[in-house]
């Protein structure tokens, strides 16, 4: 519930900061504040440096935040499980090292002294629990009935003899050798668990400090020498092998820069186009430059807004930049297009403070109900149960308002200062458009039925594809298919068990006290024969499209009982959980007394009350994950744990658990926004046809964008889930301008046919410039790093463009079908 209390407390916060700037409007008059803006243009230009100003000191409290957890709230069942392991076991990360050789195989003293010396230097970081290699995994033997540990590598072997016996024990080990070489001996992994907090010295005070990707990965050159990913890397790398770190440690070092990269670039990419486009539009600086600066200082206002309250950009934000550059500029856009049909109706005014306080008189209404109808559908991601989608649309809500004042303040106190362009005395702006708008109306209004008919036959169609999406929040898949990352996540799901796992907990009913003198069940033959069936059931699931293991290994102190009892049976079929108590407390007493009993301490506790049983996976979507954990609770509703319970956690559940969140979400958010802004455009044109009218472009543009969705297999994801409200708030105010005109039109000629070409010879200009200034900003998102906001653009582009045809053809092909009465009502 938490997410829903931290939506309305924003929500009351925005609502208040709206219903200010609205008594300004309604009470203190557009009029007047044109007035003001051109009266006193540099107090009105030096106030709004000064508010921006104050909001943008804020951003030096920004930091960046891709965990996949972090999107979730606490109460998920998984965070609750993962944080039990955590206590209980230590970490559930792990980092691979994945050791490759470039020719040949593993099996070289060259490559094999690589494998002890990293495994070395990692054993010595703060930050490493435990690690796992050829060098120290240890092999169990049975000798003269007496059980032996020994490591499989106690020192680099020199001889092709000493090697070739390396291999025979590495391979005769069922238990570890396959997690450590890859079948065809061409690769060897170096696994490390990775601690999530540590103790340091603070004010003469031992404290834990959460341990930060950074640290365990990121490359150090004024300090090559210590035991990061990176800096490993680079040491022990050479002509003999390719070392590639791994795991979602090391993923979300790598995301995290890649998203700082993407946020640099792509603000800047979507600023050159904005600008190269508008000058193109408007063939002057002026027509360029001052929708520019109101974007500039409104987007320092909106991150710096972002630093002063949670302070935190979650990896759904790289595309703020972006989707604000293009979006914000609109109004600037509209005004100085008005601006440009005001010199062009009488080329003789000369007055340029008149000019300009006309354009924000005349424009301001319109601009306005644009501004009211984008924050409702940014307000709409409010009831979006991820939180820090949530505050995504608070912080865009709040970022036009920003944009809005800094528009009916800056713009024509900026204008007034500035003569008329010389190039409107000699020519008609837009001619071309004027004559192609022209065009298309007479088309849409003869072939209007054809035309709306067509439409919405096309839509069933798209309709019907919805429910093919596919929700996934892999964020291996966040990457192309040609980057590293990505290839060595795949890699090992290929060669090995796959770099993902989930931790299942198991939890006694009844635990014994850490003084009792008896151990826990969890040693019961009972429960280890469960966790044995548990185990040999999800290894048979199948991917239903490929026919291979969703399952790729699983490990457990079953695994470990099961291989004592066949190694001190001296009999590869007693591979089995004996149903003895006291042959397993032997056994474990004796893996304990050779110096084997650390190597449990991931899988059970000191007293035997709770355990986990990791699942390797191969690949990690959402589809194989929902079978998984299906299958899982499938099995334990028929055959229960004795006398404990079974929860799921691990890094990869946390995918899982997003999965119906996005669904909800995204349901949520099309309702909330379709409905809030119907109900804009009713109270507004004070009529229920109104609202009708206007949700033509919406939902044209819904059903399309999902449909298409469907047709180009792009995944909903926690970076697409955020289209739809974005879609909305962006292309809905078109409607605005184009209904606030028409009815303008109407009143004016008394006939529709005639109101539509007159709308399009006017605000029609204003509104393809505006709305193909904004498709193409998004096109900046085309060369992000990530997947998901490259289909993200490209969706969005796609959209608007939707929302720009439907409301110039199909909204007014109905309009002109229905004669609707509040078009020809008086203001």
């Amino acid at each position: 519930m938490m997410h829903f209390i931290l939506a309305n407390h924003i929500l009351l916060i925005v609502l208040a900061f709206f219903l200010a700037v609205y008594i300004i409007y309604r009470f203190v008059g557009i009029e007047r504040i044109a007035h003001l803006s051109t009266r006193h243009p540099v107090r009105a230009i030096i106030l709004s440096v000064l508010f921006v100003g104050v909001l943008g000191l804020g951003v030096k409290n920004l930091k960046i935040d891709v965990d996949i957890k972090s999107l979730l709230p606490d109460t998920v069942p998984c965070d609750i499980a993962t944080k039990k392991i955590e206590k209980i076991f230590g970490g559930v990360e792990s980092v691979f090292i994945v050791i490759e050789a470039k020719k040949g195989t593993v099996w070289t003293p060259a490559i094999l002294g690589k494998v002890k010396a990293i495994s070395d230097e990692l054993k010595k970081a703060p930050y490493i629990d435990s690690v796992i290699s050829l060098s120290e995994a240890k092999d169990v033997v049975n000798e003269d009935d007496t059980l032996i540990t020994r490591p499989f590598m106690e020192r680099v072997p020199r001889t092709p003899a000493e090697v070739a016996a390396l291999k025979t024990v590495v391979r005769g080990n069922a238990l570890l050798g396959s997690k450590l070489v890859s079948r065809d001996d061409t690769v060897t992994l170096i696994i490390a668990n990775v601690r999530q907090r540590i103790s340091v010295v603070t004010n003469g005070k031992m404290m834990p400090v959460r341990v930060e990707d950074s640290a365990v990965c990121a490359r150090d050159t004024k300090h090559p020498e210590r035991p990061t990913l990176e800096n490993l890397k680079a040491r022990y790398e050479d002509g003999d092998v390719t070392i590639s770190p791994s795991g979602y440690t090391y993923l979300r070092f790598d995301t995290f820069g890649k998203t700082v990269a993407d946020m640099m670039f792509l603000m800047s990419f979507s600023i050159v186009i904005m600008l190269v486009f508008l000058y193109i539009c408007f063939r002057s600086r002026r027509g360029m430059l001052l929708p520019f600066s109101v974007v500039i200082l409104s987007l320092i206002g909106l991150y710096g807004f972002i630093g002063w309250t949670n302070g935190m950009l979650y990896l759904p934000y790289v595309i703020i930049a972006p989707m604000f550059i293009a979006i914000a500029h609109n109004y600037g856009t509209q005004l100085i297009a008005n601006y440009y049909e005001d010199v062009q109706i009488d080329i003789k005014m000369v007055d340029q403070k008149a000019v300009a306080k006309s354009g924000i008189i005349k424009m301001a209404t319109p601009i306005f109900l644009s501004v009211a109808t984008v924050i409702f559908g940014f307000l709409a991601m409010f009831g979006h149960p991820l939180t820090s989608i949530a505050y995504l649309g608070f912080f865009s809500a709040f970022g036009i308002l920003v944009s809005f004042i800094l528009t009916i303040v800056l713009t024509p106190a900026i204008l007034s200062l500035l003569k008329p362009p010389a190039h409107l005395m000699k020519q008609k702006h837009g001619t071309k458009i004027d004559r192609i708008l022209g065009a298309i109306a007479s088309f849409v209004i003869r072939f209007r039925v054809a035309l709306v008919i067509g439409t919405a036959l096309a839509l069933i169609v798209l309709a019907f594809l919805i429910p093919r999406i596919n929700v996934d929040s892999n964020m291996v898949e966040f990457y192309k298919k040609d980057n590293g990352v990505r290839k060595t996540f795949e890699m090992l799901g290929k060669k090995f068990s796959g770099a993902a796992s989930i931790n299942l907990l198991i939890e006694s009913k009844k635990p014994v006290a850490r003084d009792d003198p008896e151990d826990g069940p969890i040693k019961t033959p009972e429960m280890l024969r469960w966790m044995e069936r548990l185990q040999k059931h999800v290894k048979t699931l199948k991917n239903s499209g490929t026919g291979e293991p969703l399952v790729g290994d699983t490990y457990s102190l079953a695994d470990q009982v099961a291989y004592l009892n066949k190694v001190m049976q001296n009999d590869p079929s007693k591979n089995v959980v004996p149903d003895n108590k006291r042959l397993i407390a032997q056994y474990l007493l004796l893996l304990d007394s050779a110096g084997g009993g650390k190597d449990l301490s991931t899988l059970v506790d000191y007293k035997y009350n709770n355990a986990q049983i990791i699942l390797q996976l191969p690949e990690m979507n959402t589809r194989s994950l929902k079978t998984i954990i299906t299958a899982i609770d499938d099995f334990t509703r028929n055959d229960p744990p004795p006398d404990a319970t079974l929860s799921s956690g691990g890094t990869v559940m946390y995918s899982h658990e997003i999965t119906p969140l996005l669904i909800e979400g995204q349901i949520l958010s099309i309702i909330l926004s379709v409905v809030i802004i119907l109900i804009c455009y009713i109270v507004i044109f004070r009529s229920f046809t109104a609202g009708l009218v206007a949700a033509v472009p919406l939902v044209i543009a819904i059903i399309s964008v999902f449909g298409l969705m469907s047709v180009f297999k792009i995944k909903l994801d926690f970076v697409t889930a955020i289209l739809t409200s974005i879609m909305i708030g962006a292309g809905t105010d078109y409607t605005a301008y184009f209904l606030w005109r028409m009815r303008e039109m109407t009143h004016k000629f008394g006939d529709l046919e005639k109101a539509y070409h007159a709308t399009m010879a006017t605000i029609g200009k204003g509104i393809t410039f505006n709305g193909l200034s904004v498709v193409v900003g998004f096109v900046a998102l085309f060369f992000s790093n990530f997947q998901p906001v490259i289909f993200f653009g490209f969706l969005i582009a796609v959209s608007i463009l939707i929302c720009i045809i439907g409301a110039l053809t199909v909204m007014p092909a109905v309009i002109i079908m229905m004669k609707p009465k509040f078009l020809f009502k008086k203001r």
